[in-house]
């Protein structure tokens, strides 16, 4: 829920031109639907991941007709992925 509010208070508020929303949560689609036909200064896209190969699941996205999806691989993960350790160091 907070993320929905957040995306459209950011559109109200003017903080972006392009929101993306990387979730495939249908519950998020008014918000998107929202912004899309509300604002038409700015541009509404979702991303999603595809599923691994064999691995489980049909790429679902969270997509409407006013938005566009990215569908985005491991080979995409693999080029932004973090390997910094967020682990507590303490005792």
């Amino acid at each position: 829920m907070q993320l929905a509010i957040d995306f459209v208070q950011g559109a109200f508020d003017d903080t972006y031109d392009t929101g993306i929303i990387f979730s495939t949560d249908t519950d998020l689609r008014p918000a998107l639907e929202f912004v899309a036909t509300r604002y038409e200064s700015k541009t509404v896209e979702t991303a999603a991941w595809l599923p691994v190969e064999g691995g489980q699941g049909v790429g679902l996205r969270l997509q409407t007709p006013a938005t566009w999806c990215h569908r985005l691989t491991r080979d995409d993960f693999v080029a932004v992925r973090d390997l910094r350790d967020y682990t507590s160091r303490t005792k």
